[in-house]
Parts: C-alpha cells; sequence; structure tokens
C-alpha cells in the first residue's frame, strides 16, 4: 500500500470514526463467532453496558431465547447472500437491557470481507416510543371496531323493537278501525227514516269527516202534513262529539215520545243535556236548531239554541 493509500485509508477510518461516535443509534460490530468487537457510545446509552463490557463477549443477553436462535440465524443467512450489504430492518424485537428492563427495538444488518473472515455490522434503533403508539393505535381501532359491532348489535335490536311495536300498534290501529267501523254502523243506523209525504220529495246524506262524528238529524211527522226537522251539532270530531249527539238522539227520541209538539221541547231537551253531562269537567258546546214545516197551512216554524254546558263546583249551568 503506498503512502498515499495509507493516508487514504486513514481518512476514511477517521470520518467513519466519526459517524460511528455520534450516531443516535447503537451500533455493533461482531466477528464471525458472533462476538463484540465494536460498540458506539450509543449502546451504552441504550443499553446500560459498557464497551468494556461488551468487546469480546456475546451479545446473546441481550436476547430473550427464542429471539436469540432468530437472530443467530438470519445473520448467518445474510453472509451466505451474494449481496451483503445491508438489509431490510426487521421487529419489532424485544431486547433486554442491564437493569433487566426491555428495550422495543428495530434491527438491521449488513456484512463485510469473506465467508470465511466475516464481520456482522448490527445498527439497533430504539422504536419503544414508535411501538407504543402503534400498539395505542391498536387497541383505538379495536376499540372502535369492538363499538361498531355494539352500534350494530343494538341498532338490530332497536330495529327488532321496532318492528314488534310495529306490529302492535299495526294490531291495535286493526282492532280501533274495526271498532271504528261499527261506532259508524251503529250512528248510521240510529239515523230516521226518510217520512213519505204526499206532494214532497225528502232527500239526505250524513258524510262525517271521521268515521263517526259530531253531527246530528232527525226528521218525523207531528201529524199528517207536518214535519218536524231537527239538526245538531256538537263541538269537535270523532268519538267524543259522536257520543254526545247520540246522548242527544236518546234524549229527543225520549221527548218525541212523551211530548213533542208540546212547545217545551227546546226546555226539554236542555234540561236531558243537562242532567246527563252533570258531572262532566268540560265544556261542551252543543247547536241545534228546530224546523216545523206545516205543509197544509204552508207555514214554517224555525227555532235555534246553543248549549255551553259549563261544570262548576259539581253543578251544571246551561246558557241557551
Amino acid at each position: 500500500m503506498t503512502g498515499f493509500q495509507k493516508s487514504e485509508q486513514k481518512g476514511h477510518d477517521s470520518r467513519y470514526s466519526i459517524l460511528f461516535d455520534s450516531a443516535i443509534d447503537a451500533i455493533v460490530s461482531l466477528d464471525g463467532n458472533f462476538r463484540v468487537i465494536l460498540a458506539n457510545p450509543a449502546t451504552e446509552n441504550a443499553f446500560g453496558y459498557p464497551s468494556s463490557e461488551l468487546i469480546g463477549n456475546s451479545i446473546e443477553h441481550l436476547f430473550s431465547l427464542r429471539i436469540k436462535k432468530r437472530f443467530y440465524r438470519i445473520l448467518k443467512n445474510i453472509a451466505e447472500l451474494p449481496d451483503k450489504k445491508r438489509q431490510k430492518p426487521f421487529g419489532p424485537i424485544r431486547m433486554i437491557r442491564k437493569d433487566n428492563t426491555v428495550l422495543i427495538s428495530e434491527i438491521s444488518v449488513s456484512v463485510t470481507g469473506s465467508r470465511e473472515d466475516c464481520q456482522y455490522h448490527v445498527v439497533i434503533r430504539n422504536i419503544s416510543e414508535k411501538h407504543r403508539i402503534i400498539m395505542e393505535l391498536k387497541r383505538a381501532n379495536e376499540n372502535l371496531r369492538r363499538m361498531d359491532r355494539e352500534k350494530e348489535e343494538l341498532l338490530e335490536k332497536l330495529e327488532e323493537k321496532v318492528r314488534q311495536r310495529s306490529r302492535l300498534l299495526a294490531g291495535y290501529y286493526k282492532g280501533i278501525k274495526e271498532e271504528l267501523n261499527l261506532a259508524k254502523k251503529l250512528q248510521t243506523e240510529i239515523l230516521p227514516d226518510i217520512p213519505s209525504i204526499s206532494g214532497i220529495q225528502i232527500h239526505s246524506a250524513y258524510l262525517p269527516m271521521m268515521e263517526v262524528g259530531g253531527d246530528l238529524y232527525d226528521l218525523f211527522q207531528i201529524r199528517p202534513g207536518v214535519l218536524r226537522v231537527f239538526l245538531a251539532d256538537a263541538t269537535g270530531h270523532g268519538i267524543q262529539a259522536a257520543l254526545l249527539t247520540m246522548t242527544l238522539k236518546g234524549i229527543l227520541e225520549s221527548i218525541k215520545k212523551k211530548r213533542y209538539g208540546s212547545g217545551n221541547d227546546s226546555h226539554g231537551i236542555q234540561s236531558g243535556i243537562l242532567q246527563k253531562f252533570r258531572k262532566h269537567r268540560n265544556v261542551l258546546l252543543l247547536f241545534s236548531c228546530g224546523h216545523r214545516y206545516d205543509f197544509q197551512k204552508n207555514r214554517v216554524r224555525f227555532r235555534r239554541s246553543s248549549y255551553p254546558i259549563f261544570s262548576f263546583q259539581g253543578s251544571c249551568i246551561g246558557v241557551g
């Protein structure tokens, strides 16, 4: 080797020594028998062993038994490769510090020299923090998946409950619909038959807003040629109004049998309503009107009245 070559080699070794000593990753060089021949300061910082305790010894104590066998197998495989340049890092690997704490690391290996006289250069990077973050992300991802599964299960249970409630409500609705249809039939049946009067044509139609309603009409002959028409409308729609008008129909039928046409018809209807709804706590508004057609004398009498019924201290007051 010439003087220039020696100088060049010395400069190269000097630069390598600077990089070797200043590297933040632990670097350990091993001989063919896997014994330490070099260890940089970062190795001591990472594992707590001074270089004097590492050089000349193996690094088996840095690995668990399972990892140790795998590590040596990797070194031998790399030494037999045609291209002995630095290989792709492998890890994470759990390594053991001098104080028996665990260092999560990533290792890359390169080989120099011939197969008979090779050296292994091991770069050990501390990835404990990176590994911790990755594990936390994995746990968070698992928790999200678990929550997603729980959400799906909850949604399935809710959907099943909704289906059950829907079937239950459908059954209730069907029953209510059948009862309303029956109520409609009954209310239609209480409507009067159209009387036959010579020379007069009478037509009627009953079309409540709902299945049943609060409207009522009645017409009948007091005597031949004299027709009485009664119209009533209870406040509201539906069942409540229908019940009121059906009650009114009963009162009207009672008065018709006793004294209809005596001149006290309105008073009798009012008295009947007040008596029937004496304990009712709400205000019921009822409008009614009566027409009396005398086709023999060509006269019409018209009477109307309204009944707001108030419940006050157990007594009812009718205003009309």
